[in-house]
């Protein structure tokens, strides 16, 4: 492998906000309008319109980048430059705390926003405006998260893919140990949709793959973690248990 360049923060900045921008439009235009006109379910317009319009082609933007860069598009070249690796005990380790660490603090600070609304008046987290809107799935509905998978595979995938695999390691050749924490700023940005109070409960997730993703130097442990949190609470929110 040869000697990463460093990328310009510039250029950085511009993959994520672009990602931040269809995002936003994704979620706060095109859903709300189709499931308006059509009166088709909004989480399967999401999971259809997020997968294709929005994840895939965050990977492929990716491939493209890496191709780009003048590498060998084949197997073992990908695993190298993306660093995907065999889980050692050490990876599992980080994965395992990054995933409790996740939990722990997005809860606390859920917990605190909330008993914070109580005291000063403030809209509680679950009256915010949501993510998506929609009832917990009954009947055949259930059927919509079958078409959910393929969003949730592409999701994981083209996030890493592109933030961890691609650009985490040109960060680290530009800022060292401070690497993570700007890849973790940037994140943020791509999260602009979700507003400010659903982001401040995201901010533990946000910190936690990119500097365990640095701390292992393996694009695996963000992909775990980030699918153990983000899978589990979607499914808890589509069958009511949780919401937005």
């Amino acid at each position: 492998m040869k000697k990463l360049k460093p990328i310009p923060l510039w250029f950085a900045f511009i993959l994520f906000a672009s990602g931040g921008i269809v995002f936003y439009i994704i979620i706060r235009l095109l859903v709300p309008y189709l499931a308006s006109a059509t009166r088709i379910h909004p989480l399967l317009l999401w999971s259809v319109s997020g997968c294709f319009l929005l994840f895939v082609p965050l990977f492929l933007l990716s491939l493209l980048l890496f191709k780009k860069d003048g590498y060998a598009l084949n197997l073992k070249t990908l695993k190298q430059r993306f660093r995907l690796s065999a889980l050692t005990k050490t990876d599992i380790l980080w994965t395992v705390i990054g995933i409790l660490f996740s939990l722990t603090a997005t809860g606390a600070i859920m917990i605190a926003w909330n008993n914070l609304a109580h005291v000063v008046g403030m809209q509680k987290l679950d009256e915010v405006t949501p993510f998506i809107q929609f009832a917990p799935l009954k009947g055949y509905e259930l059927f919509i998260l079958l078409a959910w998978l393929p969003m949730f595979f592409s999701n994981i995938v083209g996030e890493e893919f592109l933030w961890r695999g691609y650009i985490l390691p040109k960060q680290e050749a530009a800022y060292g140990k401070y690497a993570w924490l700007i890849n973790a700023a940037l994140h943020s940005l791509f999260h602009i949709c979700f507003g400010f109070p659903l982001i401040l409960t995201i901010i533990p997730l946000l910190l936690i793959i990119p500097f365990i993703v640095y701390k292992t130097k393996n694009t695996y442990t963000g992909m775990i973690i980030h699918a153990v949190i983000n899978g589990p609470a979607l499914i808890l929110i589509a069958l009511g248990v949780l919401s937005w």
